[in-house]
Order: structure tokens, then C-alpha cells, then sequence
């Protein structure tokens, strides 16, 4: 009886190790059919993925790369480019931003004495010219005395300085006294101003009526005046050197101190004005005039500056 109680407790303990290997068994293999289909799909994935972003070689790091950067960088047209840079229109339509320019403040004319390109904003608008006068008025004179109508030892009358003297301080030191001595000396003031426009390139009807009976001008006319005194410099070569020594450090000589400038300025109760000739590698000229515009001397200078930029190219 002990022995066959003793197989029969043998026999029990092999049956439940059995069963229980087979249990363990069945588990391990039905784990993986366990997980529903997307589950495995994306463990997948992410083991591709793992594979792929395995570090590159140095190649294949610069090569994808450059196809990312590429990926990301917008195409950039020659059309686009256009609108954003380089023209004088934007490059004014900043600036008169910057310096809270606008029409009722503001004007300015541009040659290109290479190329003849222009370029004006609101040229044609009067101001008072102030100090500008000074420019075509002695220009009047030089040619009277080319004419023989005057000597450089003349004297105007009204003073007791010959006439050479007075081109000097004129144009050099703006001197109102001896400039205004020279105006009354021509004879009618409408005459002077008709005289004037010999310098001018504007016809009849650009030119508002008030220009002939007070001391109004406009960028453009300041701008021809440069224009012609630069074509014709062997007749006016004291004006040009006296034009030269003008305003040292100031006005269109403020960031270009390095090249020669024959500049005459204007400044009277708000008005403030530049025009003359930039003698760079590509020379130009230049007529700014404003009213009231904040630090206007500064931004006078500021603006040759822009003309001078783009006309080099820079």
C-alpha cells in the first residue's frame, strides 16, 4: 500500500510540472500575436526610423544638409530681389521714412552725369530758395564779365568791393550783405529771375508764376544749375573753386569727406538746402531742398551719402 501510495504521488508531481511548462510555454508564445496590428505597424516604423537616423558619414551629413536647407529656403527670383533692393525709389522711400520726409517738407533732384539717369521727388515744388540764390546769381555775373560788361575789378555799386571779391564771399561764406548788392545792382528783380533760367531746363509751364516775384526756387532748378555749371567748367573755373571751399564738414561734405564737393547751401527761418556737384569716379549732381525737417543739415548729408552709394554701386 506505501508503495503504490508513494508512485501515485510521483505520478502527481510530474503531471503538474508538466502542466505547468506547457502553461509558460503557451504564454510566451502568444505574446507577440497578443498586440493588436497598428501596435506592431508602429513599433515597426519606429524601428525603421531607429535605422535611419543611425549617425551619417561625414558625405552624407553635408549632402542631406544641403537638401534641407534648400527644403527651407524660399526661391528667390531676380524679380524678387528687384522689389527689395537697389532701386532709388525704395532706397528714398526708407529714408524719407526715417526722417519723417514728405511733400510738404521735402524735395530733391538727381543726375547721373555719366549715365544721365534721374531721379526727383517733388522737383518742381517752390521754396524759399534762401542762400541758393546765390548759385545761378553769380553765375549771371561771370557772364557779364565774359561779355565785358563788368571786370573782375568792377565795383558794385553799393559797396566799395570789386566785383571778384564778391563772387568769393558769395559763394564761399554765403555773405547776404554783398550778394544782396548784387541783386539790386542787375536792375529788375522779375528780370533777374527770367535771366535765371537760362540755367534751367524747365519750360513755361513747370515754372510757377510766384517764382519771378520772390526768391522761390525748386530742386530741379538748383539741380540744372549744377548740371550746366559742370558742363561748362572752363567758364567758370573761380566759381567751381570757390564752390569747393564751401561749407567744409557740412551738408553734402558731412560723410563724404573725401571727395571733392562744390556745393552752395541755403538756410533761412526753417528753410534748409544743398545743391551741387558730387566729383566721385561717377559724378553726379545733387538738390536737396527741405522745411522744417528735422536735423536738417545732418540729413542733408545723409542723403548724399544714399546718392553717393548708389551711384558707385555700393
Amino acid at each position: 500500500m506505501k508503495r503504490v501510495t508513494a508512485l501515485f504521488l510521483t505520478f502527481l508531481m510530474l503531471f503538474l510540472a508538466a502542466c505547468g511548462s506547457t502553461e509558460q510555454a503557451v504564454t510566451t508564445s502568444t505574446l507577440w500575436e497578443a498586440i493588436p496590428e497598428e501596435t506592431k505597424e508602429a513599433a515597426a516604423e519606429e524601428a525603421a526610423v531607429e535605422e535611419e537616423t543611425a549617425v551619417p558619414s561625414k558625405e552624407e551629413s553635408t549632402e542631406a544638409g544641403t537638401e534641407a536647407a534648400a527644403a527651407q529656403t524660399p526661391e528667390t527670383t531676380a524679380e524678387d530681389t528687384t522689389e527689395t533692393t537697389g532701386t532709388l525709389d525704395a532706397l528714398m522711400a526708407d529714408f524719407m521714412s526715417q526722417h519723417g520726409l514728405n511733400e510738404s517738407n521735402f524735395s530733391v533732384s538727381y543726375k547721373n552725369l555719366v549715365t544721365g539717369e534721374t531721379y526727383y521727388y517733388n522737383e518742381l515744388a517752390m521754396f524759399d530758395g534762401a542762400s541758393t540764390y546765390k548759385l545761378p546769381l553769380n553765375l549771371l555775373y561771370y557772364d557779364l564779365e565774359a561779355a565785358g560788361t563788368y571786370t573782375e575789378d568792377s565795383i558794385i555799386p553799393g559797396t566799395d568791393t570789386p566785383l571778384s571779391e564778391c563772387h568769393y564771399q558769395s559763394l564761399v561764406y554765403s555773405n547776404n550783405e554783398l550778394s544782396e548788392a548784387m541783386t539790386n545792382a542787375y536792375g529788375s528783380y522779375d528780370v533777374l529771375k527770367s535771366d535765371m533760367r537760362r540755367y534751367y531746363t524747365l519750360t513755361d509751364e513747370e515754372i510757377d508764376d510766384s517764382y519771378y516775384h520772390h526768391n522761390y526756387f525748386c530742386s530741379r532748378m538748383m539741380m540744372d544749375c549744377a548740371t550746366y555749371l559742370y558742363a561748362n567748367q572752363d567758364r567758370y573755373p573761380d566759381a567751381l573753386s570757390f564752390l569747393e571751399q564751401a561749407q567744409p564738414g557740412m551738408y553734402f561734405r558731412t560723410y563724404l569727406p573725401d571727395v571733392t564737393i562744390a556745393q552752395k547751401y541755403g538756410r533761412r527761418d526753417g528753410y534748409e538746402h544743398t545743391a551741387g556737384i558730387v566729383f566721385a569716379d561717377t559724378p553726379f549732381v545733387l538738390s536737396v531742398y527741405s522745411y522744417q525737417a528735422a536735423n536738417a543739415a545732418d540729413m542733408i548729408g545723409q542723403c548724399a551719402k544714399l546718392f553717393y552709394d548708389y551711384t558707385m554701386g555700393e
